[in-house]
């Protein structure tokens, strides 16, 4: 097997497992990692608090169709699952990812997916997290103020655990007419 693609099996069986420590040895010190054409994390130190997050929302990825490009680039699709997706009905997103190595390691990971369908994503994303924060600054004011001061998240895993805890008790609120 290509090299290449045992680190990117590597990579899948690690945040399936929740190993941070060996998602991260799989990065050079200054990978960029971008969905879209924006950029989500810069560094290492970017992707500390991105794979935690990950890990915190039980994050599930599957690489397929892994195909080399060149002797430093594969192109793959990437499925991810997670617990946020599931608790508002969505059962997967799919992307495809383009991953350019140095010296053995992954110094560039960009993510695309098709435009209207992550639009649906996030505008469904959106508009529920705000039903949740209108949600929880009534209910609870001091869990919103942890995850979100000043109206920023947090990326942090604390955050996003108390982030999909407060998720669940609203879907439970709503559900029982709340």
């Amino acid at each position: 097997m290509n090299p290449l693609i045992q680190k990117v099996k590597l990579m899948e069986k690690a945040w399936n497992e929740g190993d941070t420590a060996t998602m991260l040895s799989l990065y050079t010190d200054d990978i960029v990692l971008s969905c879209n054409g924006q950029t989500t994390a810069n560094g290492k130190e970017g992707m500390i608090a991105l794979l935690e997050m990950d890990v915190a929302a039980g994050c599930e990825v599957e690489f397929s169709n892994i195909t080399v490009v060149d002797d430093d680039t594969l192109a793959c699709t990437v499925t991810e699952r997670n617990d946020f997706y599931r608790l508002f009905g969505l059962e997967e997103f799919r992307k495809i990812d383009i991953i350019r190595f140095r010296d053995g390691l992954i110094c560039e990971e960009t993510e695309a997916c098709d435009v209207e369908q992550w639009q649906a994503m996030r505008s469904t994303m959106h508009a529920l997290f705000g039903a949740v924060f209108e949600w929880a600054a009534q209910e609870r004011p001091e869990v919103l103020a942890q995850i979100r001061p000043g109206g920023e998240l947090v990326r942090s895993k604390e955050s996003t655990t108390n982030l999909l805890a407060l998720c669940r008790e609203w879907k439970e609120a709503a559900g029982a007419g709340g």
